[in-house]
């Protein structure tokens, strides 16, 4: 018994007494720019548990008590290290197996045959792809480049201007920071900052940035004019001047890292 709880955190089931509705709808987190998991009205689901399921559970699930926003069960049984990997057995056919057969007991899944077939595993399914060690609460990433953190700070700062404060605005920001941050290559983190401050505001909120195609969503101003009646002629020039100042820091850190701090000619 002590061992399950030692995976199943408590925090995950103190979302069954109620949740804070002025929390963010969806909450993304991310390894190397892929989706690793994400927080939806207090639960963590793996990235690969669809979305339309985390919300159809939360607000139909009510009326059957199903689901990991209602059902206990499905919390302590369905989850890894505090994250949901599966619904259990009782829930499970609420998605229509979509997600397995579902779990019986913590960590085990349930043999189900319907119709002479055998109801694939979640390691079959959303979960085929899934290191199962790399599952667990999500740790904000860290930058070791100094000059990456500090046009890191700088961009969120000229996000917040642009697109306001509000929690769900803050979130949506701190999400993209996220994704940026996740890189394991600090070129992909450069050329992402460098093209943040072109997402739209109508672009910028509950996305799942691994799935999105970057340069659609950013656009390239100096490359698609079509573009450009997203912003005024001020925003077009607030963004210029602040690219610029980006890739001056972006520029300082690459040559002290080449010159081994001495970037003096």
């Amino acid at each position: 018994m002590s061992h399950l709880y030692d995976e199943v955190p408590f925090y995950i089931n103190e979302q069954l007494n109620g949740v804070d509705e002025s929390i963010p709808e969806f909450k993304f987190y991310y390894k190397d720019g892929q989706l690793s998991c994400y927080l939806f009205k207090g639960i963590f689901y793996t990235g690969t548990w669809p979305e339309y399921w985390a919300k159809f559970q939360y607000n139909s699930g009510v009326l059957f008590g199903t689901g990991p926003a209602h059902c206990r069960r499905c919390i302590i049984n369905g989850s890894k290290r505090g994250v949901m990997v599966g619904p259990c057995v009782k829930c499970a056919p609420q998605y229509d197996y979509e997600l397995g057969s579902g779990f019986e007991r913590f960590g085990k899944e349930a043999t189900l045959i319907i119709d002479g077939k055998l109801v694939p595993s979640v390691n079959d399914l959303h979960m085929k792809y899934i290191d199962l060690s790399t599952i667990g609460r999500p740790i904000e990433p860290v930058l070791l480049d100094e000059s990456l953190e500090l046009a890191c700070n700088e961009l969120r700062d000229k996000l917040f201007k642009i697109h306001g404060s509000t929690v769900d605005e803050q979130e949506a920001i701190e999400g993209l920071m996220r994704f940026i941050k996740s890189f394991n290559n600090p070129q992909e983190i450069r050329e992402k900052i460098d093209s943040a401050l072109l997402i739209p505001d109508s672009k910028m909120y509950n996305q799942n940035w691994a799935g999105t195609d970057w340069d659609w969503y950013t656009g390239q101003l100096n490359k698609d004019e079509s573009y450009a009646y997203l912003f005024t002629k001020e925003e077009c020039e607030s963004i210029r001047i602040s690219q610029e100042r980006v890739r001056e820091l972006v520029e300082f850190g690459r040559r002290a890292f080449i010159y081994g701090g001495n970037i003096e000619e």
